[in-house]
């Protein structure tokens, strides 16, 4: 074979593989644009909101609150649009919606308190001096039945502030806490005053539990509780 032949047919072979690797890589693009093709056939949401629906002036996503006699508007922008939830109140005054909101009210239109509203608590029934000056000067020591009595008539909201007038420390307060709690206030304040007693055996008298007890209530209040 001459060299000119030779030449020829490395040539050829040449251009047949650059050939084939054209034809795959042109098979590759095609498998990769696929999806677009696809897509350029068949409008997409995009071409929706755009070709077939008015434009809308872009908006805030926060709802808006609207008021008209007496109902109340709520629109909210959606993807084709506003969508709105009306909500009628009536015979209603003084409504607040939102936040940061101003309240100014008339007192001509604003509904009248009622007595019950504005009355003061009852006061307690009023106990003669006499019995209430020996309640307080009473020397008698306290019994279980006193303790169970101030336990669930006495102690409150303010149990923690009573049970430090009558002498326990704080700490004594927690350790009867944390061992009754799950049995609510008013074991836990009969288990710190049963342990006030057995700490003072001489002193844990009617009289000095009755002047605690005075500091947070009524006199009146307390003493006709107690027996001298």
């Amino acid at each position: 074979m001459s060299n000119s032949r030779k030449k020829k047919n490395d040539t050829e072979a040449v251009v047949a593989e650059a050939m084939r690797e054209v034809n795959m890589a042109m098979r590759e693009v095609a498998q990769a644009t696929a999806p677009l093709r696809k897509m350029s056939n068949n409008k997409n949401l995009h071409d929706i909101e755009s070709d077939s629906l008015p434009y809308h002036e872009p908006v805030s996503s926060e709802p808006k609150i609207e008021t008209k006699g007496g109902a109340i508007q709520i629109k909210k922008p959606g993807l084709f649009g506003n969508s709105s939830t009306t909500i009628n109140i009536q015979s209603a005054q003084n409504i607040q919606i939102g936040n940061n909101n101003t309240m100014i009210i008339n007192s001509s239109s604003s509904r009248r308190m009622r007595t019950r509203d504005i009355s003061p608590p009852p006061k307690p029934a009023k106990v003669d001096k006499e019995i209430v000056r020996q309640v307080l000067a009473s020397t008698r020591l306290l019994e279980d039945t006193d303790l169970n009595m101030v336990s669930s008539k006495f102690m409150g909201k303010q149990w923690r502030r009573t049970l430090r007038l009558v002498g326990l420390e704080d700490i004594e307060i927690e350790s009867k806490y944390q061992d009754y709690y799950s049995n609510g206030i008013k074991e836990i304040s009969y288990q710190c005053l049963k342990y006030w007693k057995q700490k003072n055996p001489d002193t844990a008298t009617v009289g000095h539990l009755a002047k605690a007890l005075c500091e947070v209530f009524h006199p009146d209040e307390v003493c006709d509780k107690f027996k001298p």
